[in-house]
């Protein structure tokens, strides 16, 4: 790969997470430059965008230029205070893909790091599932029905300050 990935604060690894897909070589639709790793995800924007590089959502120029955002909503929100972590959120941090619209969790007083896609059996696999935090659904519930992509789909994130793991999921 030629494309430099720059680090996201509230996306560690963009790879591991399948947020950015790599590979071929496509021309952004920001900077028009040839890139071998780009965001498919979409941006809440009134023109339509296919391919964005790292570089141009990391810089805050791809929100800019399409006048968008990258997350549909932010659950939590009250919790943070610095105006900076809302705009880095919403305007320099890719965008997970989920059934219901992407709705991005504030824990503590700061935003929290998505993680990635996850089911029952991955959450299995890493020993968190007497720890992870969620509404609405029992651990019960959530092993007979959660899957990874699956009709109920599962999206981890960790807290910045408290390394508490919380899960949000929804439905197709």
């Amino acid at each position: 790969m030629k494309t430099q990935l720059p680090t996201f604060k509230y996306m560690p690894d963009p790879i591991q997470a399948n947020i950015f897909e790599t590979g071929e070589l496509v021309v952004c639709d920001c900077c028009e430059q040839e890139v071998d790793i780009y965001y498919t995800g979409g941006i809440y924007a009134v023109e339509e965008v296919e391919y964005l590089c790292p570089s141009c959502i990391h810089s805050g120029l791809a929100a800019e230029k399409f006048d968008g955002e990258f997350q549909q909503d932010l659950l939590n929100p009250e919790l943070v205070s610095n105006e900076d972590y809302t705009d880095e959120v919403l305007h320099r941090t890719p965008g997970y893909v989920s059934w219901q619209g992407n709705n991005w969790i504030a824990h503590c007083k700061d935003y929290c790091a998505f993680i990635g896609y996850v089911g029952w059996d991955e959450l299995v696999e890493m020993g968190i599932t007497e720890e992870v935090e969620h509404e609405h659904y029992t651990n019960e519930e959530l092993a007979v029905s959660l899957r990874n992509n699956g009709s109920h789909q599962g999206y981890l994130f960790q807290c910045l300050e408290c390394k508490q793991h919380i899960l949000y999921s929804d439905f197709d």
